[in-house]
């Protein structure tokens, strides 16, 4: 069947799927976008409030944040189901996997900290504290070496900063 799709809160796209969180309805579709169609493929249910997804390898799978449960689902697609919840901080909103796919990183805005996900096992490795409120997160590769970029929402006064210095750190 084909769909029109309305425009979502967060999506992700590989070159054959589109994972789209729907934070309302506490799920995530996935469409089929291979050739000029696209194609609903499910609509399956994860924890509460996801805000993020990070498709691995070849889509077939995903990670998605859930902000209101404290959680990460992993979700396989063949089996339309979630099929590993790991608990992180309070509220996770962004997520991003490092280029080899071995660690998970996710943002966890309340709690201002970052937890690494060990992909292999489905557990928590380790986590860092942050500055207050990261929400999105990026990892880039250089060599054998990765860095993970954390992406602070809102604006928190540092110790001794003046509220002029703080306007605009968004």
């Amino acid at each position: 069947e084909n769909v029109e799709v309305a425009p979502p809160r967060r999506l992700v796209q590989n070159a054959r799927f589109l994972w789209v969180v729907n934070p309302d309805t506490d799920s995530v579709t996935v469409f089929n976008v291979a050739r000029d169609a696209i194609r609903k493929l499910a609509e399956i249910p994860v924890g509460d409030e996801p805000r993020s997804v990070a498709p691995v390898g070849n889509g077939q799978k995903a990670y998605v944040t859930n902000a209101v449960s404290g959680t990460v689902s992993l979700v396989s697609l063949p089996k339309a189901r979630v099929t590993k919840t790991i608990p992180v901080g309070t509220e996770p909103w962004g997520a991003a996997l490092t280029p080899d796919g071995k660690r998970l990183f996710v943002a966890n805005w309340a709690s201002g900290t970052v937890t690494a996900i060990d992909t292999k096992k489905s557990k928590e490795a380790f986590t860092i504290q942050v500055d207050p409120g990261p929400g999105g997160l990026a990892v880039t590769s250089e060599g054998k070496n990765s860095r993970v970029i954390v992406v602070h929402t809102g604006s928190f006064p540092r110790p001794g900063g003046t509220p002029e210095m703080q306007e605009g750190r968004d």
